[in-house]
């Protein structure tokens, strides 16, 4: 960890995000697991958690607020966004108890799952019949995931894509999950102490980063290869996240 005062602490979680920003801009998918992949190598996990909960509210409720026929993704997605909420909201208030090892090889998990599931690209085929119980399930693995580490994005797309959706209601579904399982997350952090005043200006500045990294990385996806970026940006993903578990087992 490294310490920093608070102009350049704002400075560093901006240029994150752009990255971040610019990633998901171009790809749809890895804005939480780039800027905390990036911001743990240079603060504590508590720290890197906190900061990224305002940047990720606000940047899902701008997807979210795309979304076409929102009424019928609240009717059509209720029991996943219920076990996601209540799950999350749940173990929000253990995450704070936890050292600060544990939190960082949690984020490592959720990394290295992130990039083997997308790098597998092997879609579960899940029984229609049964879809109120597979969405209380994945609703629930991704409260687990996302309560201690702020990325529940494996289940959430692994239910997804075993639903065999178009891209643009693909795109809608996660955006409201995401926002719905913010909401909770947010609540249990700033209950716990997890989140205080002190990281609200390095948020903005992530939040200003995002946004504008985002807009960047919309108009790159024109001139790049994106299928081969991807790639390349998973691996490096699962490079990271081996590298942060190590640090992290040896630190225990």
């Amino acid at each position: 960890m490294i310490l920093m005062d608070s102009t350049t602490l704002a400075g560093f979680v901006f240029v994150t995000y752009i990255i971040a920003g610019t990633i998901k801009g171009t790809l749809g998918l890895g804005l939480p697991t780039t800027a905390l992949t990036i911001m743990t190598f240079f603060l504590s996990p508590f720290q890197a958690l906190a900061i990224n909960l305002i940047p990720m509210f606000l940047t899902n409720v701008w997807q979210f607020s795309r979304a076409s026929n929102i009424s019928h993704l609240m009717r059509r997605y209720a029991y996943f966004a219920l076990s996601l909420s209540v799950t999350i909201f749940a173990l929000s208030f253990v995450t704070g108890k936890l050292s600060s090892q544990m939190v960082q090889i949690a984020v490592a998990g959720a990394v290295i799952l992130f990039s083997l599931y997308n790098l597998a690209q092997r879609p579960f085929n899940l029984s229609q019949k049964r879809d109120k119980q597979w969405q209380i399930f994945f609703g629930a693995m991704a409260g687990i995931m996302g309560a201690i580490t702020s990325m529940w994005a494996v289940p959430l797309v692994m239910y997804l894509l075993s639903r065999k959706l178009n891209p643009k209601e693909f795109v809608d579904a996660a955006g409201f999950l995401l926002l719905v399982g913010c909401v909770p997350l947010s609540v249990g952090y700033v209950a716990t102490g997890l989140v205080t005043s002190d990281v609200l200006i390095p948020a903005i500045a992530g939040t200003i980063g995002s946004l504008s990294g985002f807009q960047l990385g919309a108009r790159l996806r024109a001139y790049i290869n994106a299928a081969l970026f991807r790639q390349i940006l998973l691996w490096f993903f699962l490079a990271m996240g081996l590298r942060m578990a190590v640090v992290a087992f040896y630190a225990a």
